[in-house]
């Protein structure tokens, strides 16, 4: 088996106790387990926008996704992702996978580190907001 096939299966079973994953784009990979995502929604005039998404109770262990979020507290920042959720149900098949385009954080409450010696940094809350272009499968 290659390495990064290795990797990949090695992030997936760090994230199998959660109900969403997080994917960045190209290769898509596994960066964060999440046990609640809600849709930020606005209605006008009998319609519906969606502008992001909030993320609750999770975890990362790729440093790449961290800094990202980070990047929200930097207002001159633009770093922006194309950002895939994938809802499992209680056996982790696939439900339902969302893609949302040029994302960048909104708000980001990390937690204090619990376990020294641990590379994972639990994430109480996220909002993560997007352009208008959005896929659902």
């Amino acid at each position: 088996m290659s390495k990064s096939k290795e990797r990949d299966l090695h992030m997936s079973d760090l994230y199998k106790n959660f109900r969403f994953v997080v994917l960045f784009e190209k290769p898509a990979m596994a960066v964060a387990g999440f046990n609640k995502v809600s849709e930020i929604k606005s209605q006008k005039t009998g319609r519906t926008k969606r502008h992001g998404l909030a993320l609750e109770r999770g975890v990362t262990h790729d440093p790449e996704f961290d800094q990202w979020a980070k990047a929200a507290i930097d207002p001159h920042s633009d770093f922006r992702r194309t950002v895939t959720v994938v809802e499992r149900d209680e056996v982790a098949n696939e439900v339902r996978r969302q893609t949302m385009y040029e994302g960048w954080v909104d708000e980001y409450h990390a937690l204090a580190e619990l376990d020294g010696d641990a590379s994972a940094i639990a994430i109480e809350h996220m909002r993560i907001k997007f352009s208008d272009d959005w896929t659902s499968d």
